[in-house]
């Protein structure tokens, strides 16, 4: 099951005290500016519906967000049952980021050696590029995924079939990402693996087939010009950060640079030293390819990947070393200055969400038979708003046509009011009587009436399916 080895491409047994002193600062640092501001911020955008999805499921085998996620459902019914709050489930999620770090250091301890590891793993968790993966709360889908990914790499590596075998199907109950894992076995060579998986892939295709739930859900195909700009779309992004996509020429000669070092590499070193980061970054970027707009979470990976690629650049013994290391300094220290504005910018964001409960707190009280009229008077979107006013770095947020504020649909907004008790809203044409709420200071730019019902309905309305 195991490729025979062949000699290391990198010095990887052995640390290097300079990228320690580079990285170890920057990674308290980070997890000191995440801790802060994980006090400081709420509920936002895809928490609402992911919450209210995880919550009114019948059973594990039902979907959150459009796809099968026992391990999300688990998750969000767990700390609603502790009574958690906003701030219990960004500690919590900070947690899963940082277990997420340690499992990668074990994984590339194994494939590529503790030299490569333990600096990459301290790159990953302060890299600013998958900031969204930590501060949403509805993003703790893909921070299982990873945690489970890596260990089943890890697993795999250490030739312990039980415990890979379980990570593997606990990666693919959390998010879809759980396909880097085929690639790898692939890459790798681990033949017999990369047929479990792909039996494993084969499960949740009929089973998807069998219940009606889409297999992909994202929808559309670039065109051919926009190919190499998707490709190298995560690893640009995750260098010059204040750009959309590179040029094009840049793209084609990026991508190409980058499949002539791999290639180079390749020849050179053991197949697994390399397979973890071709596949963690290639699957999402390959997914990314036929959608028709860009998964942020999906970053999450990918941060992962550019972070293995600039420690291992750094530890060649040649010139390409300074390169390296004057990446992974400024990487390093981007990363603080665009965590503390990203930090401000989402607590900001999340403002928006507190001031939504805020004004519809009337609604906790009503009871089956009321009617409700909810009148948005948000005028300018709210992920409009703040992609307008951001101080860090461009963000990619997700607008709801026709929700309230852009961020919510009306429905799903009175059964997140609601939640707890049993109730849920009904579309109504009648609301001559009824409660009122107006759900911002503007002109009116919608109404939207509802009854009271219950129990409530099995699954909620308009989850985007991230």
């Amino acid at each position: 099951m195991n490729s025979p080895p062949g000699p290391d491409p990198l010095p990887s047994r052995r640390g290097d005290p300079l990228l320690t002193a580079i990285l170890l600062p920057a990674a308290l640092l980070a997890g000191g500016i995440y801790l802060f501001f994980s006090f400081q911020r709420f509920f936002m955008l895809d928490d609402f519906p992911l919450f209210l999805q995880a919550d009114t499921l019948a059973s594990l085998l039902d979907t959150v967000g459009g796809r099968l996620k026992p391990i999300a459902r688990l998750h969000f019914l767990a700390l609603r049952a502790l009574g958690a709050g906003p701030v219990l489930f960004n500690l919590v999620s900070l947690a899963l980021h940082a277990a997420a770090a340690f499992a990668l250091y074990l994984a590339l301890k194994r494939s590529a050696g503790p030299g490569v590891g333990l600096p990459a793993a301290l790159l990953f968790f302060g890299h600013f590029s998958h900031n969204e993966a930590v501060f949403w709360v509805s993003a703790a889908p893909v921070l299982y995924c990873m945690v489970f990914c890596c260990f089943a790499v890890f697993w795999v590596e250490k030739a312990k079939p039980g415990p890979a075998l379980a990570c593997l199907v606990f990666a693919s109950l959390s998010y879809e990402l759980w396909l880097v894992l085929p690639v790898y076995f692939l890459l790798a060579r681990r033949w017999r693996w990369l047929c479990a998986a792909a039996a494993l892939a084969a499960v949740h295709a009929a089973a998807a087939l069998l219940t009606g739930v889409a297999l992909a859900g994202y929808g559309g195909a670039p065109a051919a010009g926009e190919i190499p700009l998707r490709l190298v779309f995560y690893g640009f992004r995750a260098l010059f950060p204040f750009t959309a996509y590179p040029p094009f020429p840049f793209a084609l000669l990026l991508l190409a640079a980058a499949v002539a070092a791999g290639m180079a590499l390749w020849r050179r070193g053991r197949a697994a030293a390399w397979a973890l980061p071709l596949s963690w970054y290639g699957a999402p970027a390959l997914i990314f390819l036929f959608s028709s707009r860009i998964p942020s979470r999906f970053f999450y990976f990918p941060a992962a990947a550019v972070a293995v690629a600039l420690v291992s650049l750094a530890r060649v013994r040649s010139r390409w070393r300074y390169l390296g290391l004057a990446l992974i300094a400024y990487s390093a220290l981007l990363s603080v200055l665009l965590n503390v504005q990203d930090g401000r910018d989402y607590r900001a964001f999340a403002a928006e969400g507190k001031d939504l409960l805020r004004w519809g707190e009337a609604v906790r009280e009503a009871e089956t038979g009321d009617r409700v009229l909810v009148v948005d008077r948000i005028r300018e979107s709210i992920p409009a708003r703040h992609t307008r006013r951001h101080r860090g770095r461009p963000k990619l947020l997700f607008e709801r046509r026709g929700g309230l504020g852009g961020l919510i649909y009306p429905r799903d907004y009175v059964d997140f009011l609601l939640k707890g008790r049993g109730l849920h809203a009904v579309p109504a044409r009648d609301c001559r009587g009824a409660l009122r709420v107006d759900v911002g200071t503007d002109e009116p730019v919608s109404r939207h009436c509802f009854r009271i019902a219950g129990p409530p309905r099995g699954v909620a309305a308009g989850g985007d399916g991230d």
